[in-house]
């Protein structure tokens, strides 16, 4: 409860008092979908989840529960596991911007230690 409380407050800080927040980064993995690769121009799509782990070109999803499943296996997603597409470009690296209401959900399910947020990329 305590970290939807925190997401909730985070982004009214953000919408209601722009709490002079520096400017969004670039989501590294994101795809051309938006442009400049960030998390800011849809009403939903507004977190940078870190998916997976890039580090030397391995392209592995990240385990987000105790279980070791991946973003994909917990969201129901897994037909359209979009892995390869994050790592290898155009803006090739480990995340994407997934739906805030998808992430409240994710962190209802999983550990707190196991919450992926690229923090400077998100939009919340």
């Amino acid at each position: 409860m305590a970290r939807i409380v925190f997401l909730v407050v985070l982004g009214l800080c953000y919408t209601m008092i722009n709490c002079a927040y520096p400017p969004i980064e670039p989501c590294p993995g994101e795809g051309p979908r938006y442009g400049d690769f960030k998390c800011n121009h849809d009403r939903t799509h507004r977190v940078c989840a870190k998916l997976v782990d890039n580090s030397n070109g391995q392209c592995k999803e990240l385990a987000w529960n105790e279980d070791k499943q991946s973003f994909w296996q917990i969201t129901g997603q897994e037909r359209w596991n979009w892995k390869s597409r994050i790592c290898y470009g155009p803006n090739p690296g480990d995340s994407w911007c997934i739906c805030m209401w998808a992430t409240e959900n994710l962190i209802r399910k999983v550990d707190y230690d196991n919450i992926h947020i690229n923090y400077a990329a998100t939009d919340v």
